[in-house]
């Protein structure tokens, strides 16, 4: 392989792993926004908002951490694509 084609397989890389990075914080963002009626559903049905926000932030959570793991290993891989361009 030549200089060239790796240096455009790590650029590649780069701009997939970016893209992941998008994807992933638009998945924590259409949580937040749809767990929203999942709230108005609780508090219709007569739960206190602060139980019912509090509910619907212990269902989220497991999948708000999966997120963040994933977001911190994308990050790593970007970190080691940088690092391997500096040499």
């Amino acid at each position: 392989m030549s200089w060239k084609n790796i240096l455009k397989n790590d650029l590649d890389i780069y701009e997939q792993a970016l893209k992941i990075k998008e994807l992933i914080e638009q998945a924590r963002e259409d949580l937040y926004s749809n767990i929203e009626p999942a709230v108005k559903g609780m508090i219709d049905a007569g739960l206190d908002e602060k139980f019912a926000r509090q509910t619907a932030n212990s269902l989220i959570a497991p999948m708000l951490k999966d997120l963040e793991i994933r977001d911190k290993d994308i990050e790593g891989h970007l970190k080691a694509i940088l690092d391997e361009q500096k040499r």
